[in-house]
Order: structure tokens, then sequence, then C-alpha cells
């Protein structure tokens, strides 16, 4: 009776089956339960890229139309497309001198200098992110400032900016709008 009790201690072949197939399903399931949780961490790496490039753009050009009055002279006969809005933005600051933020080849571009007649466009560089398109759109069209008149609406532009995010597998987007006031006053 004794050697019958030993040799019925161990596991069968339909127990050890069933067990390993118990484990598999498991660890089929954990491995997609990560697989989730890394992509869903991916993406909010990207968001957060998208986010905080965006806030930069944003900050540096808000700062300057704040600072400036939209040279009006800049575009052509001294009235801006409001409608379809502007690819370039043309401020004066307080001494005179222009500056000018445009988009080219997915970054934005600013000319500090002699930026009508040829002047050099230096790109604002971005990391992980390209920036598909940006428009400015500028109220009123005209120049409100005269000697005559008081103005009826103070200028303001609203600045719509498409980044995208190619890192890691997907790519995401992010439009973001702000309309900025402009402080400095006069013609």
């Amino acid at each position: 009776m004794k050697n019958f009790k030993k040799n019925n201690c161990g596991f069968t072949l339909l127990e050890m089956t069933v067990a390993l197939g118990i484990f598999i399903i498991l660890f089929t399931l954990t491995l997609g339960i990560y697989s989730q949780s890394l992509k869903a961490e991916q993406r909010t790496i990207q968001m957060s890229k998208l986010q905080k490039e965006s806030q930069l753009i944003m900050e540096v050009i808000a700062k300057k139309i704040r600072s400036s009055k939209i040279d009006y002279s800049y575009y052509d006969g001294g009235t801006v497309n409001v409608s379809d809005g502007e690819s370039q933005l043309a401020l004066l600051d307080k001494s005179g001198y222009q500056t000018v933020f445009r988009f080219a080849g997915g970054s934005i571009e600013v000319c500090i200098e002699d930026c009508k007649t040829g002047g050099v466009f230096t790109s604002i560089p971005a990391a992980d992110v390209s920036i598909t398109s940006l428009t400015f759109f500028i109220t009123p069209d005209k120049n409100p400032f005269s000697l005559d008149n008081p103005p009826e609406e103070f200028p303001k532009v609203t600045m719509v900016i498409n980044l995208q995010n190619t890192s890691g597998t997907n790519t995401r987007n992010l439009f973001v709008q702000q309309t900025i006031p402009q402080r400095l006053a006069g013609p």
C-alpha cells in the first residue's frame, strides 16, 4: 500500500495541459493590457509635446503682438485679407523696427530686418513637432488709427496653428487658436 500512495503524488498529463492553458490565457491577457498601457503612454507623451510646443509658440508671438502694432503698410494696399487670413504677420515695435512671422516648410520663421525687401528669415525650431499650417486673422482689415477720427475697433490678431507630432508609430494633430489684442496704439 505504501508504494501505491507514492506513485499517485504527481500531476497527470491532463492536469498539466489544463494548467498550461490557463497560464497561457492569463499571460496573453496581461501582455495585451501591458501593450495597451504602453500605447496610451505614447499618445499622452505625444500630446504633451504638442501642447508644450504650441504654448511656447503662442507665448512668443503673443508677447510680440502685445508689445508692437500691426504694420498694415506691409500688406498690399494696406489691407489685410480678413476672410482667408494671412500667412504672414508684420509688426512694428515702439522703436519702429519691423518683425515678420510666417509659415514656411513645416516651421515658423521670423525676420527682424528689411523683411519686405528680402530680409533674412530664421526658423524657430520645434523638437519632434512639425507645423502643418499657420494662419493669422487680423481685424480690422485696415489701420483704424488716423489723426482725424478715433478708432472704432482696436486691432487684434487671431492665430490658428495646426501642429503634428510624428514620433512613435502614430501621428497626432493639435489645432490651437488664440486671439491677441494689440496694446500699442497709434498710426
